[in-house]
């Protein structure tokens, strides 16, 4: 499968709805607080560090999005959050929520020393760990830390 990863400046209903529809499906609010969030105002990536990264198909369909913000329960500017991930069900497990995270990392070391997230899920947190993030109570409403060597 050939995918595409974009670093997102505009994000349209047309290209989130189905990964919204799906998220909901499934139980995760995440998606529509991300879509309620940007198309709002409240948040729009413009802040220094944060980005909103989509993957595309060979359809141009949106089938991954993630993002990376300035983490706001620390007092430290140098803490982001990689927040509101979430790659389609269909596509799942084939390595394209790997380069998705992968990028967002590769892009936030120039910005964050260290990356946090949150997740509950027994799954997503074996998925963290397997891209370096370790299990920590250290920061607020963190499940995780991925430190910048």
């Amino acid at each position: 499968m050939h995918i595409q990863i974009d670093l997102l400046t505009q994000l349209t209903y047309e290209d989130i709805h189905l990964l919204l529809q799906e998220s909901l499906e499934e139980g995760y609010a995440f998606v529509d607080r991300l879509t309620n969030e940007y198309f709002s105002g409240i948040n729009r990536f413009t802040n220094r560090g944060e980005a909103l990264f989509g993957v595309y198909n060979e359809e141009e369909q949106l089938i991954a999005i993630g993002d990376i913000n300035r983490d706001s329960y620390s007092k430290e500017p140098q803490v982001g959050r990689m927040r509101r991930f979430y790659v389609k069900k269909s596509v799942r497990r084939k390595g394209i929520g790997t380069e998705l995270a992968e990028t967002i990392l590769d892009y936030a070391q120039y910005y964050f020393s260290t990356i946090v997230i949150h997740t509950d899920s027994d799954e997503a947190a074996s998925f963290y760990q397997s891209l370096g993030f370790v299990q920590t109570s250290y920061y607020e409403k963190s499940s995780h830390a991925f430190h910048f060597a």
